[in-house]
């Protein structure tokens, strides 16, 4: 994802953290703050991780614990309010569905259609409870994956420790949730969103953005191909199966990265009907949405708010 700041001195620092390339951009070199984004990126992760067995989530959905963090209960709650706003679209209760397709190995197989039907009975947001910081469940077998929202909350949470330490402007990009701190109308930051066709991961259109963020979800990040079929990482909670509509990518543009995060997941398996009534009917945030052929879609607000050029024609090789 491009992003382009201002013409002041940048100082970059990148390193593989949360199954992805972690970008921070200060304009001002210092190494303490760097030192203490990774750090909280980090902490995060460990806490947030499903696959990490000593992680606070991972223990969650072991039975090993019944009480989380504050932060790590906010999220939860936060994550099931967006699983009832958006019917479901957006399901954190799918860890056994992630578990079986695991996108992230190194070769990935097609699950059985019968284990894909036993752990679709563990999913459903409905049957998880807080009170304060305690979770529990109605179903034995669900697991929690908070995965298309940690990395929004994550960016969020640096966004916090940059202003707390007196950074005006930054840029941080968790592979694709992209925050920006800062800019003016005068001088914005030019954020791209990806091609979906392009192999080589250009970008086919930018947008002027100031103290924003810009997430992206899309069927070209992880997949595998079994006898001809593409298998890409977004699952459709109520299936089991990688999400089939016309969408090839969902971009969101708003003030939370978390709730970006969640709604670019959710965007994607509503389709792009339900999901642009989604984002209109949501207050403060807009959507860029590309379906599979190519076709660019726009909410209401992005042309009236946002400076939109195209890098290359829509559709084209």
């Amino acid at each position: 994802m491009l992003c382009v700041g201002c013409g002041e001195q940048a100082y970059t620092r990148q390193g593989f953290l949360l199954d992805t390339v972690v970008r921070i951009t200060l304009y001002d070199q210092d190494d303490e703050t760097m030192d203490a984004c990774f750090a909280l990126i980090a902490e995060c992760e460990a806490a947030l991780s499903r696959t990490d067995p000593e992680s606070e989530l991972a223990q969650l959905n072991a039975r090993l614990i019944d009480t989380v963090s504050d932060e790590t209960a906010e999220l939860i709650a936060d994550a099931l309010a967006i699983a009832a706003l958006t019917d479901g679209a957006f399901d954190p209760t799918v860890g056994r569905l992630c578990d079986l397709w695991n996108f992230s190995a190194v070769s990935p197989t097609l699950p059985d259609a019968g284990e894909i039907a036993d752990a679709l009975v563990s999913v459903g947001y409905d049957g998880v409870h807080l009170d304060g910081s305690r979770v529990w469940f109605d179903n034995s077998q669900t697991m929690l994956d908070l995965g298309a929202i940690a990395k929004g909350e994550i960016a969020d949470r640096v966004c916090v420790l940059l202003r707390e330490r007196g950074v005006e402007r930054a840029i941080i990009n968790l592979g694709g949730n992209v925050v920006v701190l800062g800019g003016t109308e005068e001088d914005p930051y030019r954020v791209g969103v990806q091609d979906p066709a392009s192999p080589t991961g250009n970008s086919l259109l930018s947008l002027a953005v100031t103290d924003a963020t810009v997430v992206t979800s899309g069927i070209y990040n992880r997949g595998f191909t079994v006898d001809g079929q593409y298998y890409h990482h977004i699952l459709d909670p109520h299936t089991g199966y990688p999400v089939e509509n016309t969408l090839a990518s969902v971009t969101i543009i708003g003030p939370s990265s978390r709730q970006a995060d969640a709604l670019s997941t959710a965007c994607m398996v509503l389709g792009e009907t339900d999901a642009m009534a989604l984002i209109e009917a949501t207050e403060g945030v807009d959507a860029i949405l590309i379906t599979r052929l190519g076709e660019v879609l726009f909410s209401a607000g992005v042309k009236e708010k946002y400076d939109v050029q195209f890098l290359r024609e829509e559709g084209s090789d």
